[in-house]
C-alpha cells in the first residue's frame, strides 16, 4: 500500500477552501461547469503537436489551383482550425471559486463566460462535445472528500454534480478526477484512490477499475500532464483524419493528372533519354504534409499509454523503476518473486494492452559514473597549481544566471566544484569564481536526484563572459532561450542537442527512459538514452544543457531542458545500456530561488551583443566558428 502525504508538497489547487450549501440540490447546472482556454505553450505536449506542421496553418499553402472545386477542402479547413486551436479546459465541480486555483490564477488563460457566443453550455446541451471533435480539450472533476464512517466517501455534494453531469459519456476517455485534498494532514494511500475511483464508477455507470489510472491527489503534477496529454490525444485524432483526406485528394488529383504525382520523377522516353516532370507547388506541400503528420503521429501515438502504466507502476509497492526502452514497456521490480502478483496487478487496471512489456529486477549495486574531471573540459577545478605531466581536471560551464542583484553565476554539477570551492581558468589558473550554493541530493520540487552548483563569477572575469545558449549548429549565435517548463512525457521522441565540453556539439532523439522510485535508500534518477549518429555525451560533459528546438518557432530560440549528471548502466533484459542521468533545468532554478538571498529573482542572464569576445589562447583559433561561437568556451582549451 503506497502513502501519499498530501502536506509534502505544495498544492496545486490553493485558494477559497470548499464550502457545502445546503442548496446544492437546486443549483442550476451551469453553476457546476466553468470553461476555460489556455495559451498552447500551457501544454507542452500540445504545443510541440502543433509547431511540428506549424508551417501548414494556412491551409490554402496545400491547394492546386485545379483543386479549388473540391469539397474536401472545407473539411481540411475544419481539422486545421481544430488543430491549431488552443487549449480548452472543462471544469466539473460544486461551491468552488474557480478562478482562485493555483494552477489556472498563474497561468495565462481565459474563462469563456456563459453570454458568450462561443460558450458550448455543455450542461445544456450535451452534444456541445461535438463542438470540441479534434480539439486539444480535456475534463476535470474536482471532487471534494470527507470520511463517513471510518471511510474517504466523495461528498454529497460531489455526487449530486457527478450525477446531474452523468450524461456527459462523450468526454469520460477525456476525464481527469482530482481529488481535492482535506485541510486536515492526512496520509492518503493508493487504496483511498481505489475507494474514491470505485465510487466514480458506480455514479458514471463506468466499467469496473477504469477510473482508477485517471484519479489523482490534487497534490500530484501527474494529472496535468494528463490533462496536456489527453489534449494532444484529441489533436492526434485530427491528424488522422486530415491525413485521410489528403490522400484522397491525392488519389482524386493524381487520377485525373497522373503525371502531377511524380514529383521530380523520372519518365523513360523510347529513345532511353529520361524526362523529369515537375510536380505543381500544392501537390509537393501536401506531401510534406503528409510525411510530417506520419511522423508526428508516430511519435506521439503511446503518449497516454505510457503515461498509464507509469501512473500505474508507481502506485504499487512492489515496482522499483519504470521505463520504456527499445519500443518496450519495462518494469523493475525490487523481487523477481513478486512478478506474477505484479502482473495481475496490471491486467486488473489493463483490460487491454498495445505493447509489449516486460519485468526484472532493479540491481542493488547501481553506480553512476559521473561525467567530469577529464582532460579537455572547460572549467579547471584543481585548487591548486599543477605539478609537470599531471592531469588537469575538469568541469563543464552549463548557464549563465543573473539574480535580482545583477550578480553573474554559473552553473555546474556539484561533484564537479563543491560549495566554497573556486573555479579556475585552464590557462592561467586565475580564479574564474567560487561556488556559494551546492545541492547533491532530491529536488524540493519533483524529488528527482539533483547535482548542481551555483559558481559565482569573479568580477575580473565578467567581461569575458558571453551570455545566451547555442543553438543546433556551429554557425547559431548565441540567443535568448526559454527554461522548458514541461516534463518528460512531453518531449519523449523529440529531437534535442547539447553542447558539451568534451565531445562539443551532438543531438539525437530522446527514445528511451527509466523513472526510478523515490525511497530512502534509492536515489531518484531520471534517465533518458538520446539516439543519434555518435554518442550523446562522454566524461567530462557533467553540468551540458540538453536543449531543444521548436519546430517552426519564429526566431528559432532554443530551449534549455535537463541537465546531465553522468551516466549509468541499466539492465535490459540479459544486456546492460549506457543511459543518461539527468535533471530538469526548471528543478535546478526553483531550488536556487529558495536557498538564499543570492537565489533571490535568479533567471537566465539577457544576451548582450556587445560582448568581449574571449581572450585568444594558443592552440585555440578564435576566429574559428566552433570557438568564436561556442556557449561553454570560458576561457578555451589550451
Amino acid at each position: 500500500m503506497e502513502t501519499v502525504n498530501v502536506l509534502d508538497q505544495e498544492c496545486i489547487f490553493k485558494g477559497t477552501p470548499y464550502k457545502q450549501t445546503a442548496t446544492a440540490a437546486a443549483a442550476d447546472k451551469s453553476d457546476y461547469i466553468q470553461e476555460f482556454v489556455f495559451t498552447s505553450e500551457t501544454f507542452q505536449s500540445v504545443f510541440l503537436s502543433q509547431q511540428s506542421i506549424k508551417q501548414f496553418e494556412d491551409y490554402r499553402v496545400l491547394m492546386d489551383p485545379d483543386e479549388e472545386h473540391f469539397k474536401e477542402w472545407d473539411a481540411v479547413e475544419n481539422l486545421i482550425e481544430s488543430i491549431f486551436a488552443d487549449p480548452y479546459l472543462i471544469v466539473a465541480s460544486h461551491g468552488r471559486h474557480i478562478d482562485d486555483i493555483e494552477f489556472i490564477k498563474d497561468k495565462r488563460c481565459k474563462t469563456i463566460e456563459p453570454h458568450e457566443s462561443h460558450f458550448l453550455r455543455i450542461d445544456k446541451d450535451y452534444l456541445g462535445f461535438s463542438k470540441l471533435s479534434n480539439r486539444p480539450y480535456a475534463v476535470v472533476f474536482l471532487i471534494q472528500i470527507s470520511k463517513f464512517g471510518g471511510e474517504l466517501r466523495i461528498s454529497n455534494q460531489d455526487t449530486i454534480v457527478m450525477e446531474t453531469l452523468k450524461k456527459l459519456k462523450p468526454s469520460y476517455d477525456s476525464a481527469v478526477y482530482v481529488i481535492q485534498n482535506s485541510q486536515h494532514k492526512h496520509n492518503y494511500t493508493t487504496n483511498d484512490l481505489l475507494t474514491i475511483s470505485t465510487e466514480i464508477e458506480k455514479v458514471f455507470k463506468l466499467e469496473k477499475n477504469s477510473a482508477y489510472k485517471s484519479t489523482f491527489f490534487e497534490t500530484d503534477v501527474e494529472w496535468f500532464i494528463r490533462v496536456g496529454l489527453i489534449m494532444q490525444n484529441h489533436i492526434f485524432t485530427g491528424m488522422e483524419s486530415l491525413l485521410d483526406i489528403l490522400e484522397k485528394i491525392n488519389y482524386q488529383h493524381g487520377y485525373r493528372h497522373p503525371h502531377v504525382m511524380q514529383t521530380r520523377a523520372s519518365k523513360k522516353l523510347q529513345n532511353g533519354k529520361t524526362h523529369h516532370v515537375q510536380s505543381q507547388p500544392g501537390t509537393d506541400q501536401k506531401n510534406s504534409l503528409l510525411i510530417l503528420l506520419k511522423e508526428e503521429m508516430y511519435k506521439i501515438s503511446n503518449n497516454i499509454t505510457l503515461h498509464v502504466w507509469k501512473i500505474l507502476s508507481f502506485r504499487n509497492s512492489s515496482i522499483q523503476a519504470f521505463g520504456f526502452v527499445k519500443g518496450v514497456v519495462r518494469i523493475y521490480l525490487k523481487d523477481i518473486s513478486l512478478e506474477a502478483d505484479v502482473m495481475k496487478y496490471f491486467k486488473k487496471f489493463l483490460k487491454t494492452r498495445s505493447l509489449h512489456v516486460t519485468m526484472q529486477v532493479w540491481p542493488s549495486n547501481r553506480q553512476m559514473t559521473k561525467y567530469s574531471y577529464e582532460q579537455g573540459s572547460r572549467i579547471d577545478v584543481s585548487n591548486a597549481a599543477l605539478a609537470e605531466n599531471e592531469e588537469i581536471k575538469y568541469g563543464t560551464l552549463g548557464m549563465f544566471l543573473e539574480n535580482r542583484k545583477k550578480e553573474l553565476f554559473f552553473t555546474t554539477c556539484a561533484h564537479v566544484i563543491e560549495k566554497g570551492k573556486y573555479a579556475f581558468c585552464p590557462n592561467d589558473h586565475s580564479i574564474l569564481g567560487e561556488s556559494v550554493f551546492a545541492c547533491e541530493g532530491p529536488s524540493s520540487n519533483s524529488k528527482q536526484w539533483l547535482d548542481l552548483s551555483l559558481v559565482k563569477v569573479h568580477n575580473s572575469k565578467i567581461q569575458e563572459c558571453r551570455f545566451g545558449l547555442k543553438g543546433d549548429s556551429g554557425c547559431s549565435p548565441l540567443s535568448e532561450y526559454k527554461i522548458f517548463h514541461g516534463f518528460l512525457d512531453d518531449i519523449r521522441s523529440r529531437p534535442v542537442y547539447k553542447w558539451g565540453a568534451r565531445t562539443n556539439y551532438t543531438d539525437g532523439t530522446i527514445d528511451d527512459y527509466v523513472i526510478s522510485r523515490d525511497e530512502s535508500d534509492q536515489k531518484y534518477f531520471l534517465e533518458i538514452r538520446v539516439l543519434g549518429l555518435r554518442k550523446f555525451a562522454l566524461p567530462a560533459d557533467s553540468g551540458s544543457l540538453i536543449c531543444m528546438n521548436y519546430p517552426s518557432r519564429i526566431g528559432n530560440d532554443p530551449t534549455a531542458a535537463f541537465v546531465i549528471i553522468g551516466a549509468e548502466q541499466i539492465p535490459v533484459e540479459d544486456q546492460t545500456i549506457t543511459m543518461l542521468c539527468c535533471y530538469s533545468v526548471s528543478d535546478a532554478i526553483e531550488e536556487i530561488r529558495t536557498c538564499g538571498t543570492f537565489g533571490e529573482g535568479i533567471q537566465p542572464r539577457a544576451v548582450i551583443r556587445q560582448s568581449r569576445r574571449i581572450a585568444f589562447v594558443p592552440g585555440c583559433n578564435p576566429d574559428l566558428k566552433t570557438s568564436v561561437k561556442r556557449q561553454k568556451v570560458l576561457p578555451p582549451r589550451q
